[in-house]
Order: structure tokens, then sequence, then C-alpha cells
């Protein structure tokens, strides 16, 4: 079975993977394929990645670095603490040391995704991009650390949690910034989640509409 998981911003991708269930649990392989999948809803990554977890994952635990400006003033006068006095700051001295150092962080869990009643156990190959981003991005990271039985094929993915604090450009344009991290290595965010078996499409693919992505699953389920 071939999933194009295109995109997780609509509603109606949950309604469309749950009316397929039946047929995918009659599947001997099954290809999910994220490369066109820039995020979206958590809501629809949860639900569909429910249906291969093995055991619940957390959601997400994001940090987002906090800013205050006179905390940052008042934490000039503490730059040069040894690091064997820092235990004895007091709290406020302690929240202008790391608001100073930027290291002052609001922390937060967004919960579980607990394994769906209906689980998918077959042979699985996830197609990545590096336009795989977002919920995406956290679909792929609930799917390993939930024990997802499953292989990664194609490119890095962006390497981006999303949640973008969007800004107005001149000229009409756009542009985002990610406002929170992931307790995941950092090589995630710079360098994207590195795929199992990379292949890359070259101009010729292009050219002659030569999918080298998808045989290469194919390829891989049918071994």
């Amino acid at each position: 079975g071939h999933v194009a998981l295109n995109t997780f911003m609509d509603p109606a991708v949950v309604t469309a993977f749950e009316e397929a269930l039946p047929t995918l649990k009659g599947c001997s392989g099954l290809i999910l394929d994220l490369r066109k999948n820039m995020g979206g809803s958590s809501y629809c990554a949860n639900f569909i990645v429910s249906h291969f977890l093995r055991q619940p994952t957390e959601m997400c635990i994001v940090r987002s670095r906090k800013h205050i400006a006179v905390h940052k003033a008042h934490g000039v006068n503490l730059k040069d603490t040894p690091p064997d006095q820092l235990a004895d700051l007091s709290e406020p001295e302690r929240v202008n040391f790391l608001c100073y150092r930027n290291q002052w962080f609001h922390e937060e869990s967004w919960g579980q995704v607990q394994p769906a009643e209906e689980i998918l156990s077959l042979p699985t190959a996830i197609l990545t991009s590096s336009e795989t981003n977002s919920a995406a991005d956290d679909f792929l990271m609930a799917f390993q650390s939930g024990k997802g039985e499953g292989i990664r094929i194609g490119e890095s993915t962006s390497g981006s949690s999303g949640q973008p604090l969007e800004i107005a450009l001149p000229g009409g344009g756009l542009g985002a910034i990610c406002t929170v991290r992931m307790p995941e290595p950092e090589e995630v965010w710079q360098k994207g989640i590195e795929p199992d078996i990379r292949v890359e499409p070259t101009v010729e693919d292009i050219i002659h509409n030569h999918d080298r992505v998808l045989d290469t699953a194919l390829h891989y389920l049918c071994d």
C-alpha cells in the first residue's frame, strides 16, 4: 500500500486514513510518503502515528528561550560568577545570570501519544525529503520513540519542529521563525532527521519522471 501523507493541515487526512485502515491491514507492506508534507496539525500527525506505536511516547517536551531585558541587564553584574559559586546565588540572581547567558528557558510537556486500538503491524517504509517539516518531523520522532517498525528512505528532513512565529516582510513576503526546541540530539536541528537509506533524486530522474525514492522503497519491501 502507498499512502501519500502530503499534509497534516487538513483534518480530512485523518478521516481518509481511518477509512483506509481496513484495506491497509490487508497489505503485505506499506509506504508512508511524507516527502511533500510541510506539517500542519499535531492532532492529525498524532492520530496517524498512533496506529504504528508499540508503546506510549512523549508528544513534545518543548523548550523556548525566555528573554526579559531587565533581567539580562542585572545579569551583567553576575557574568563572571565561577561555576562552583552558582549554587550560592539567590533565585532572582540565578534567573538574572541565566537570562544574561541566554540559558533561561520555559519548558512544558504537551502530553503523550498513546498507541491506538488498531495497530498496523506490517513492513513499513517512510519516504522523506528536505520538504518534510514541522508536524511531519514530529511524526517521525514519535514513530521512532514509540518503537514503530519502519525504515526511513530518501533525504534528510528540514529539521524544524515548527510552531512558527510568522513575520510580515516588505513586498508581501512572509517569514517564519521556529519558536521551540525539542529534546532531541542537537544534530537533528542542525541537519534534520537522517534517513536510514539515503536516496536523492537526480536531474535525470526529474526530466524522465522517474521516482528513484519510491522505487527504492518498493525494492526494499519486496526483498
